[in-house]
């Protein structure tokens, strides 16, 4: 995707969860009005974090979602994810 604008629906810094919906872009395509994501990080029993991700997609009127376009956006925001994770691992002193 080339572009895309979001907006912070809500920022809880003292549990660690964040809500952001994108309203506009390239990413929502035809059928798609909105796409709401929650991330949620808490923390593990080994000293780090797991990371908890829920995604809600808005259709335009009664427009369908193929269910294996869903399946694939997950996929590319898990390696998103995975990409961030290597990068801070390599490098602490970044955040």
């Amino acid at each position: 995707y080339k572009s895309m604008k979001t907006h912070v629906d809500e920022l809880d810094e003292e549990n660690f969860v964040v809500k952001f919906t994108i309203i506009e872009g390239d990413v929502l395509e035809d059928a798609i009005e909105k796409i709401t994501f929650v991330i949620k990080i808490l923390p593990s029993a080994d000293g780090g974090s797991v990371t908890i991700t829920s995604s809600a997609y808005y259709t335009k009127g009664d427009a369908k979602i193929n269910e294996e376009d869903i399946m694939s956006r997950k996929d590319k925001a898990a390696g998103v994810f995975k990409a961030l994770e290597a990068y801070f691992d390599d490098n602490p002193d970044d955040y």
